[in-house]
């Protein structure tokens, strides 16, 4: 007896095979595409991970994420769907935020200097919102082990940030003059010279809405 199988067999075979395939295909489509979360809880604990927050976090120390909903592992919401007025609580100038940057997404932590249609500059070290210089002075505790002055910067609104400057000159330190558009926030390291923020349009530029994990709720712990 031959071993051989008839060759209409292998041929109903084969085209079973493709349908199958084709209709698995055809399900996976269907199917909605999961984006990454960040948070596997409403609040998550974060550690930092590099010196441009500095004086206010320093590198290693844990803080606090209070996670907008759309970032939660589990939840449904499309993350390009939400609009800056939805977030709860809501953003502020002032506000330390976390967000999703680079191919890997990783978490970044920076505060927001800029929202939505703002106009946004530093000239000769010193931030300027919508035309006007913003007001600085000298911290009382002074220098930092890392080098530098420490200053406290009150922006619009009167959040009050303690910074941390090395120079008024260079590139970051003397830029356009930036619009923020509707969708996207401006933010800076507090660290300002040594922060890598939304001054380096090629490298991070303006963040997203759709890209913020959620606001530092607490630091120093």
């Amino acid at each position: 007896m031959s071993r051989h199988l008839p060759a209409a067999f292998v041929s109903v075979m084969a085209l079973a095979a493709v349908l199958s395939m084709a209709l698995t295909s055809a399900a996976s489509a269907r199917q909605p595409r999961q984006t990454p979360r960040a948070c596997p809880l409403p609040v998550h604990r974060f550690s930092m991970q590099s010196g441009s927050m500095l004086p206010t976090m320093r590198i290693g120390e844990i803080v606090v994420i209070q996670c907008w909903p759309q970032a939660v592992s589990g939840s449904t919401t499309d993350p390009s769907s939400v609009e800056l007025a939805d977030l709860r609580p809501a953003v502020e100038r002032g506000d330390v935020i976390a967000f999703l940057n680079g191919p890997k997404r990783d978490v970044w932590v920076k505060r927001v200097v800029g929202l939505p249609r703002d106009r946004v500059q530093m000239v000769n070290g010193r931030l300027v919102l919508n035309g006007e210089t913003v007001e600085i002075a000298p911290a009382a505790s002074g220098g930092a082990k890392s080098g530098g002055r420490r200053y406290v910067e009150t922006l619009p609104g009167g959040a009050r940030c303690s910074v941390l400057k090395e120079t008024e000159a260079g590139e970051v330190n003397n830029t356009p003059d930036y619009v923020v558009p509707p969708d996207s926030l401006f933010v800076l390291g507090d660290n300002r010279d040594s922060s890598l923020d939304s001054r380096m349009m090629d490298l991070l530029g303006f963040v997203k809405v759709r890209d913020l994990v959620g606001r530092i709720a607490r630091y120093g712990l």
